[in-house]
């Protein structure tokens, strides 16, 4: 590079005319843009012309969070503009002593932290050589995850409600309520039909006004849906219903 470039590059990178007066962060929903900013290294007052874009790309691509960064600078408002897309978790796989995160692309991308924003389900009954990152094909019972955490994510009723989920290799998927209020055994196929039907039997019971003497339920068979009612509740005239829905076929 000649004298002459040198000089002209330092003049632009110490102009006040390419300052910084703005930074736009955009994506962002679990790091806060105070962090992004932080970790980047970057602020109002800089110039732009003297950022490495690839450098800060590549360190907020570091944050396990985060998926991919753009960062775009636009000269003619002197504004930084820095788009991120974050990992979507869906569950937590409780292995030993170990919590990991899973994202919607079934991804185990981190160790779960106490500072970590998530309200999901916790997973239990699994190895970790059960993990895709141990072998190339899906286990059994982490495609059952799979699957059952894909139309669990689109039905934001039952979705709520589910705070555990624990898989037995024999018998599949059973989702437990906040503080295991509830047991339902979902088996290990059809779930979309049986998630449709499960939508339908929470709504009849709670319409009924049932739906807190529930216990158990049972959808392993779809055509013979079990519901099973607390030992302690008392006599009530409800009480007819509770047995007929054990025997109900939703269809």
């Amino acid at each position: 590079m000649s004298t002459g470039c040198i000089f002209t590059y330092d003049v632009l990178t110490q102009t006040s005319y390419f300052e910084i007066q703005s930074i736009n962060v955009s994506g962002n929903s679990i790091r806060p843009t105070e962090m992004i900013l932080e970790m980047a290294n970057v602020h109002e007052g800089m110039n732009l012309l003297s950022l490495k874009v690839y450098n800060i790309k590549d360190i907020l691509e570091a944050d396990p969070w985060i998926i991919s960064v753009e960062v775009d600078r636009e000269f003619n408002h002197n504004q930084l503009n820095i788009t991120v897309k974050e990992r979507n978790p869906v569950a937590v796989f409780v292995i030993q002593d170990q919590k990991l995160l899973m994202d919607d692309q079934f991804s185990i991308f981190k160790e779960l932290e106490p500072d970590d924003p998530v309200q999901v389900p916790y997973i239990f009954g699994f190895e970790l050589y059960d993990l895709p990152f141990f072998n190339e094909e899906l286990s059994l019972p982490f495609q059952a995850i799979c699957d059952s955490l894909t139309i669990l994510n689109q039905s934001p009723l039952i979705k709520d409600m589910i705070q555990l989920i624990d898989v037995d290799r024999d018998i599949g998927i059973s989702l437990f309520t906040h503080d295991r209020q509830v047991e339902i055994q979902m088996g290990y196929s059809q779930y979309n039909d049986k998630f449709k039907q499960l939508q339908r039997l929470l709504t009849y019971l709670t319409t009924q006004k049932i739906d807190k003497m529930i216990q158990y339920i049972d959808l392993t068979d779809i055509y013979r849906i079990v519901v099973r009612k607390r030992l302690n509740e008392k006599p009530t005239a409800r009480r007819d219903n509770i047995e007929c829905v054990a025997l109900l076929r939703l269809l």
